[in-house]
C-alpha cells in the first residue's frame, strides 16, 4: 500500500484497489459477466447506503467538534486508523478537495465519453442539481431524471443527487443548531461543502465502475492524475460515503477558520 500512495500512481492499479475493497456493492457486479454501460452497476438500496454512510460519518467526525484542519486530521486518524488510513492519505486527499467540483466531474465525463451513454444529457443534469438547494426539489429532479437517464449514467447521477440530499439534510440540521446565521453566510460565500462531498463520491463511483470495465484511461485526459488516485485510496479504505464525508467537513472547517 505504501507504493500506492505516490502522487502519480497509475490510475488503473488504483482503481483495482477500490474495486476489490468495495464488497458492499458486489450484488450487481457478481451478476454481470461483462461491463455494459447500458446496465446499472448499483441498486437503489446500495446508493442509499452511500448517503446514509456519509451522514453517519459526518456525525462521528463532529463528535470532537474539530475547529481546524489539524484537529480534524487528528479526529479522522482516531476514527479510521484501524481501517489503514494514515496521515499522508489525509494530507493528499485534503490537498485535492478544492479540485473536486462540478467542472472537474463534467470534464471527467466528457473526456471519457466511451463509458457513458449520453454525456451531454448527463452533464446537463449534473449542472442542474448543483444549483438546487432544497431536498424536496432534488427529489423532484431525481424522479424526472430517472425517466431520462439509463445505465451507468443513471447510477452516477443518483450517487451525486443522493449525496446532495443527505448532505443538505445534515448541514441544514447542523447549522440550525450550531452556527450563527452571519457565520454561515460568510462561509457559504467562498465554499460549497455539499459540492465537495458529492463530487468526491461521484469520482469514487466512476472509479469503481471503470475498474470493473478494465478501463485505465479515466482521469488522464482531464488532468485528474493527482485527484483520482487520492480519492480512490481513501475511498478504498473507508468506502465512498465516508470518504465524501471527509471532503465535506474539511471544506467547512477550512472555510470557517
Amino acid at each position: 500500500m505504501k507504493s500506492l500512495r505516490k502522487p502519480y500512481i497509475p490510475v488503473f492499479l488504483a482503481s483495482l484497489i477500490l474495486f476489490v475493497s468495495c464488497s458492499q456493492y458486489k450484488s450487481n457486479l457478481e451478476d454481470t459477466t461483462e461491463f455494459n454501460k447500458y446496465n446499472r452497476v448499483l441498486s437503489d438500496n446500495e446508493i442509499a447506503e452511500i448517503g446514509q454512510t456519509h451522514n453517519s460519518n459526518l456525525e462521528s467526525l463532529f463528535l470532537s467538534n474539530p475547529r481546524n484542519i489539524e484537529e480534524l486530521t487528528k479526529t479522522a486518524l482516531e476514527l479510521y486508523s484501524n481501517e489503514g488510513l494514515e496521515r499522508v492519505d489525509l494530507e493528499n486527499y485534503f490537498g485535492n478537495v478544492d479540485k473536486m467540483n462540478t467542472h472537474f466531474l463534467i470534464s471527467l465525463i466528457e473526456n471519457n465519453h466511451e463509458i457513458f451513454v449520453n454525456t451531454t444529457l448527463l452533464s446537463e443534469k449534473v449542472r442542474e442539481i448543483n444549483y438546487i438547494q432544497s431536498v424536496d426539489l432534488l427529489k423532484e429532479h431525481e424522479l424526472k431524471t430517472r425517466k431520462e437517464l439509463e445505465g451507468i449514467d443513471l447510477d452516477l447521477y443518483l450517487v451525486l443527487n443522493t449525496i446532495y440530499q443527505y448532505s443538505t439534510e445534515f448541514w441544514t440540521s447542523y447549522i440550525s443548531q450550531n452556527v450563527t446565521q452571519k457565520r454561515i453566510i460568510n462561509t457559504r460565500e467562498v465554499c460549497n461543502w455539499r459540492e465537495a462531498d458529492g463530487i468526491s463520491a461521484s469520482i469514487g463511483f466512476i472509479t469503481l465502475a471503470v475498474s470493473f470495465a478494465a478501463i485505465s484511461a479515466v482521469g488522464i485526459a482531464t488532468g485528474g492524475a493527482g485527484v483520482i488516485p487520492t480519492v480512490v485510496i481513501v475511498a478504498s479504505l473507508l468506502r465512498i460515503g465516508a470518504a465524501s464525508a471527509l471532503a465535506s467537513i474539511y471544506t467547512f472547517t477550512k472555510c470557517d477558520q
